[in-house]
């Protein structure tokens, strides 16, 4: 009802989507669980995670992208737990075969009406490489429906073969706490009270978490920051986490990033934005395996919008969610850094890409000669 209700209301025809879930539960029951759609895909996802391909990387077709976030919560907050879990990556552009570690399972989900060629070929060539690959075709946007259904159940049955209960989200609560502790210092002391930063540099602000205070690189922000990056290799990933308004421009920054560092270092990326990523991968960072790589992106807000009674505003309150993930991430031992771009957050974030572009060229240049 939580979502049909607005789905109706938006004009929606809700009966054609829950006719698609039927559908889909009739499949599913009373046959052979090779047979099911929704129990032997989760089955695969269960063996996968098992054989260390644990990174369930998406490719949908352009009618249908906002389900991969759909689909991205239902993953991470179900399975990541008690040291493991399925880690999906939505949103990552397809590349070629080299450019990927043996950790990936491919999900190939299109409208026959949309123009695919260009995937199929990109995924036909994963295939043949050895990259196991599901593909799903449904008819239209009401085929949705089944897919909801066919996921909840998968992700079940994944949870069985992983050995973790899929229904309870232990971590999420920690980082609430840590906001609700840093709101409260901030309202009698009018700050928060936080460490210095490791280094600053062209008026970016690196703060790092204790497993990465080791790291070379400290005579600039975006030295640290490759240095950071550069130690990751599958089965690790590397999650960028932007805590400001997602601007086109700043997506266009921040997916141009994520690939380059896929490309370079094989690992899996992800690009969620605060605080809706609290919700969707937060459990999964803190209770899924210890394989993350966390970028905290943090500016001053362009506009601080109040909050009826309170002292502070949405920006305050942005400041310590961020800061709360990040000490809830650094008092699990999870590799974490924040990077606080200042006031200009756009001409921060792009002197940051720059800067480090230059430099791996220059380490480029460097092996070669």
């Amino acid at each position: 009802d939580f979502g049909l209700v607005p789905m109706a209301l938006m004009g929606i025809d809700i009966q054609a989507l829950l006719s698609s879930a039927r559908q889909m539960e009739s499949k599913s029951k009373g046959v052979s669980a090779a047979s099911s759609p929704s129990i032997s895909l989760g089955i695969l996802l269960g063996i996968c995670q098992q054989h260390g391909r644990d990174k369930i990387t998406f490719v949908l077709s352009s009618a249908i992208t906002s389900f991969g976030y759909w689909v991205e919560q239902l993953l991470a907050e179900s399975t990541g737990k008690e040291g493991r879990g399925l880690i999906p990556v939505n949103g990552e552009p397809v590349g070629t075969p080299e450019v990927y570690g043996k950790d990936r399972l491919f999900i190939h989900l299109f409208l026959a009406s949309d123009s695919n060629e260009d995937d199929k070929t990109k995924i036909s060539a994963l295939e043949k490489a050895g990259h196991p690959v599901v593909r799903i075709q449904i008819p239209d946007k009401f085929a949705l429906g089944g897919e909801y259904y066919r996921w909840e159940v998968a992700v079940a049955v994944a949870g069985i073969i992983i050995g973790i209960n899929s229904f309870d989200q232990p971590n999420v609560e920690e980082s609430k706490m840590n906001t609700k502790q840093l709101l409260e210092k901030w309202k009698d002391h009018g700050a928060f009270n936080e460490p210095l930063p490791l280094l600053t540099s062209n008026d970016i602000s690196i703060y790092a978490g204790k497993q990465a205070k080791g790291l070379s690189g400290t005579e600039s922000a975006a030295a640290f920051v490759s240095s950071f990056i550069a130690v990751s290799k599958p089965p690790d990933y590397v999650a960028f986490l932007p805590y400001f308004l997602m601007t086109d421009s700043r997506v266009k920054q921040l997916q141009a990033w994520r690939q380059e560092v896929r490309d370079q270092t094989k690992s899996a990326t992800t690009l969620l934005n605060g605080p809706r990523y609290l919700h969707s991968t937060g459990q999964l960072h803190k209770g899924g395996p210890n394989t993350g790589l966390y970028l905290i992106l943090i500016g001053e807000e362009e506009l601080d919008l109040p909050i009826p009674g309170e002292k502070f505003g949405f920006g305050i309150l942005h400041q310590a969610q961020a800061l709360g993930d990040f000490r809830s991430l650094d008092d699990k031992r999870r590799r974490v850094i924040r990077i606080h771009l200042g006031k200009d957050i756009d001409t921060n974030l792009d002197k940051l890409c720059q800067m480090m572009k230059d430099s791996r060229k220059l380490q480029f240049q460097g092996r070669i000669s």
